[in-house]
């Protein structure tokens, strides 16, 4: 499954340089014909994009790809709309969001599947009963995965969206929320979640968020990219 991921992503990319391959014979590296940036969040999700790029994989084959470290797909995606990045990683959601005002998007291929959104709450706040859950604040990314599943997990539990105070908030201060207590919880995605989990320790409990939907980690990008490398 490992291998024929990396192929996929390989491949995805290779077609957008229009490429040929190279032999495993190959004694010394082709020129740079083409140059990718790719908007990526550094986690689990983004690994076999990470170890190809490091591997040298797409160096051997000609490309030059830089990655753009981003904080979660939504700022992946809004890279590639600002022209800043070629391509960016994100969840399907994601994709679907932005596609409304950003028409020309497309997803190339799917490079994982996964099941990490976690709620992380304070232990002293006791969600672990539903009925808990009303009047808690929660911070969450907006126009994320974790947005979606969220109202899927309140829609489910009979929870009103009005009786939960919902805060927006970037990835990277969702930790500090939960240290000062301006939120009751998160809802976050790995490595994030697993950093939470670390730092605060038997401070907070973790509820699964997805249920058994997981989630498809997507490379997304322009139809233009596509025509100007056909």
């Amino acid at each position: 499954m490992i291998f024929r991921r990396m192929l996929v992503i390989a491949l995805a990319l290779f077609s957008l340089s229009n490429l040929s391959a190279c032999t495993e014979q190959q004694k010394s590296l082709p020129p740079v014909t083409h140059t990718l940036t790719v908007a990526t969040y550094y986690g689990e999700m983004s690994s076999i994009l990470l170890y190809t790029s490091e591997s040298g994989l797409f160096r051997q084959q000609g490309v030059e790809v830089t990655l753009l470290r981003s904080q979660s797909g939504v700022t992946a995606v809004d890279s590639v709309i600002k022209g800043e990045a070629d391509l960016g990683t994100a969840a399907e959601f994601v994709f679907v969001g932005k596609s409304f005002d950003t028409p020309d998007l497309s997803i190339y291929c799917t490079i994982d599947e996964s099941q990490s959104i976690d709620i992380i709450s304070l232990k002293s706040r006791n969600i672990m009963n539903p009925e808990n859950l009303r009047g808690i604040r929660i911070g969450v990314t907006k126009g994320t995965a974790a947005e979606y599943y969220l109202d899927r997990y309140l829609e489910n539990r009979g929870v009103s969206d009005t009786t939960v105070r919902i805060i927006a908030r970037q990835p990277q201060t969702l930790l500090d929320g939960l240290r000062d207590g301006t939120l009751d919880a998160v809802i976050v995605w790995n490595p994030l979640a697993d950093q939470i989990r670390q730092s605060l320790g038997d401070k907070v409990v973790s509820l699964p968020a997805q249920g058994n939907q997981p989630f498809c980690f997507c490379l997304v990008g322009t139809n233009k990219l596509v025509s100007c490398h056909a």
